[in-house]
């Protein structure tokens, strides 16, 4: 979920570390023989790009929604993750990096000091997620309780497993090819991995909307009222409907 960088040592760049835990695939159709719990089937990394391109924007949307929903009113705006920094930028509200490297990273940081080659990159992150991974994921789960419903759960899991691909390349360009976010390849993979996102969270938006109005929770405030030629119109349009068909069989 985060990025800290390895101390310059004798004019060689430093590495990028990433913090990147597990986050648990859950099969909502199945259950943990011993806890009763969604079974998991799978783990995603969450990487810096996964937080900002899927988690920030599916907790946004969902929360919105909910806003729009309990208000009466139907959220219709699109989605577009890839244009909308304030989505992506959200999880800085609920998981600060500030507090993580102050309070978890701090026992663990000389283990990045060490880095000297990009072996050791991937020897000081396994470490570290092991360490502190969980910790940061329990955080998460404290701090936006919304992750609780199934509906907002199921939606992270597909958007985390169809866009896995293209993380692992965003990554690589941050990582091992030095590509800054504004570069033409990142903007391109971002713009690819947004759009699978946009699909869940519309689809997601859909069910919660559709959800409402079946459980009675969305009531509309004011009912459209037909004008009497709109009425007179709707009524011929039947008529003419029901009559063609009569005389064609």
């Amino acid at each position: 979920m985060f990025t800290i960088r390895s101390t310059d040592k004798d004019g060689q760049p430093s590495f990028q570390v990433d913090i990147a835990p597990n986050w648990p695939i859950l099969d909502q159709a199945k259950t943990n023989w011993l806890t009763g719990k969604p079974a998991t089937v799978d783990k995603v990394p969450i990487y810096p790009e996964t937080r900002d391109w899927v988690l920030g924007p599916a907790i946004q949307v969902y929360k919105e929604t909910t806003f729009y929903l309990k208000d009466n009113r139907i959220p219709d705006s699109p989605i577009e993750t890839a244009n909308d920094e304030a989505r992506c930028g959200i999880m800085d509200h609920y998981v600060n990096p500030e507090y993580i490297a102050t309070l978890l990273l701090m026992p663990h940081l000389n283990k990045v000091f060490d880095i000297d080659s990009p072996e050791g990159v991937a020897s000081a992150e396994s470490y570290l997620n092991r360490k502190i991974g969980s910790k940061v994921l329990r955080m998460i789960f404290k701090n936006i309780p919304e992750l609780k419903d199934p509906i907002l759960r199921r939606t992270i899991d597909g958007s985390l497993v169809e866009t896995q691909e293209d993380i692992a390349l965003a990554v690589e360009a941050r990582k091992i090819n030095g590509l800054s976010p504004d570069d033409e390849s990142v903007r391109l993979i971002r713009q690819a991995a947004c759009k699978k996102v946009d699909r869940q969270l519309s689809a997601m938006r859909d069910a919660m909307t559709e959800l409402a109005y079946v459980s009675g929770t969305h009531l509309p405030k004011h009912k459209p009222e037909l004008s009497a030629a709109d009425k007179k119109a709707v009524f011929a349009e039947m008529i003419a409907s029901k009559y063609q068909q009569t005389a064609e069989s």
